[in-house]
């Protein structure tokens, strides 16, 4: 379209040389760019549609209906609906860690006696050391398990029956051959595995949080770095299954290779927080590897969906962005911050579509958000207070850049319009009136 301005508003008095005028000006095209495979599902600050505590609470009540048993004060998940018997050692490991993220979402202090009786169970089932059990990635699951129920339950004997047997694990399964990483099967120590060493990061920077020694500190980013140098496909995001002792890279992805090391960078985050630094690596480092669904619920008009970039790992994200809108039509001012900071490595962001008059600003590789803006022709209100020159236009309008020319009073309008810095991210601006001045012209444009 064309440039022309369509309207001038004077809504008070004001210095004659200085005129107001707005214009919709629509140029090229909506800047569409983005992540791999990223599914980023948006609802309105209006009624959203949300996975919430009460979903949470639902699946568990389902899942432990159907499956959790009891024996005294040991707790346990069947095999099958009809079983007597109980789950094996990972996945009881698995079943326990689900429980604690139940407690996490609800802080229902129900699930805390749950998951004292089931760490009991674990224990009665498997003992308290678990050497005799060479897979190593089985033992750690375990850790993790007992780690965090332990600290949830304020039950240290589960946090030092976690430490013991990571600190065997540990010792008997990493090495500096190939750089270093934990080894899967011991002592068959044939391959060093993506399924092994994800949990092993997270398992030591549990540990780190919950003893604050550096020692478990320093494992948890030496096993991650080795990972990610080893293992980590930069420009997929993938994660590859293992690497054999004759330097042979598996290279078949997994969901839950993918998870535990994702799951890592951000137990990584609360680390370097809890170590008095600031995270530099984060989970968005490589959902370029998987599909993620995120949706939000909120008000105001001004919604964070995740903050999952820091540091270095702002140049890194990789693939497709898509975001999909999951509550009613967006409207203007609508806002969304959906990382902490720029993240400009997206190949492609696809945005939902708007309702007429409205269109994306896609600040994703600018401050990490994306914003509804109107694109209907505003009305600028004026004030003049002590020489100071204030003009204002409505919020849903945040995105539209005042310009501005400057001529003599013979010249009058022309066509040498310049942007007024940092009006674009406002909906208001204020500035000095020089009385030296011919004429000078304002208007609002977009983009």
């Amino acid at each position: 379209m064309a440039t022309n301005p369509v309207e001038c508003h004077l809504d008070q008095m004001i210095p004659r040389n200085v005129h107001v005028c707005t214009s919709p000006r629509f140029g090229g095209g909506l800047g569409v760019v983005l992540f791999i495979s990223t599914f980023l599902l948006l609802a309105s600050a209006r009624p959203a549609s949300a996975y919430l505590a009460g979903d949470t609470a639902t699946i568990v009540s389902g899942y432990t209906n159907a499956f959790y048993f009891t024996s005294g004060t040991n707790g346990y998940f069947r095999n099958t609906q009809t079983s007597g018997s109980s789950t094996y050692f990972w996945q009881m490991a698995n079943e326990i860690e689900s429980v604690i993220d139940a407690y996490e979402w609800t802080t229902n202090t129900a699930y805390l006696g749950m998951i004292t009786n089931l760490l009991n169970g674990f224990i009665k089932d498997n003992g308290a050391n678990w050497s005799n059990n060479g897979y190593n990635d089985d033992d750690l699951w375990a850790v993790m398990a007992f780690a965090r129920g332990g600290a949830v339950t304020g039950k240290t004997n589960y946090c030092n029956i976690a430490k013991s047997n990571f600190d065997m694990v540990y010792a008997r399964g990493w090495d500096t051959n190939l750089g270093g990483g934990i080894y899967w099967l011991y002592p068959n120590n044939a391959s060093k595995n993506a399924c092994v060493n994800g949990p092993g990061a997270i398992a030591a920077s549990l540990l780190y949080q919950i003893y604050s020694d550096t020692n478990y500190w320093n494992k948890a980013t030496n096993i991650y770095y080795w990972e990610r140098a080893v293992l980590y496909n930069s420009g997929t995001g993938r994660i590859y299954d293992n690497i054999n002792t004759n330097g042979n890279v598996d290279q078949t992805p997994t969901t839950y290779n993918q998870g535990t090391f994702n799951g890592y960078l951000s137990s990584l985050t609360l680390g370097q927080l809890a170590n008095g630094g600031s995270g530099t690596e984060t989970g968005l480092l490589i959902l370029g590897g998987g599909t993620n669904h995120l949706d939000v619920s909120g008000s105001g008009t001004v919604v964070t969906i995740g903050k999952f970039l820091s540091g270095s790992a702002a140049g890194q994200v990789v693939g497709t962005l898509t975001v999909s809108n999951l509550g009613m039509a967006l409207q203007g001012g609508d806002v969304f911050q959906l990382f902490n900071q720029a993240a400009g490595g997206f190949s492609t962001v696809n945005l939902p579509a708007l309702i007429a008059g409205n269109v994306w600003q896609n600040n994703v590789a600018v401050d990490g958000s994306i914003r509804v803006v109107s694109t209907n022709a505003p009305s600028l209100a004026i004030g003049m207070v002590a020489n100071q020159l204030t003009l204002s236009w409505p919020s849903d309008h945040t995105g539209w850049q005042v310009q501005m020319q400057t001529n003599n009073l013979a010249t009058g309008l022309g066509t040498n319009w310049l942007d007024v810095a940092s009006t674009a991210a406002t909906n208001q601006m204020t500035m000095p009136v020089s009385t030296g001045n011919g004429s000078v012209f304002f208007r609002l444009v977009y983009p």
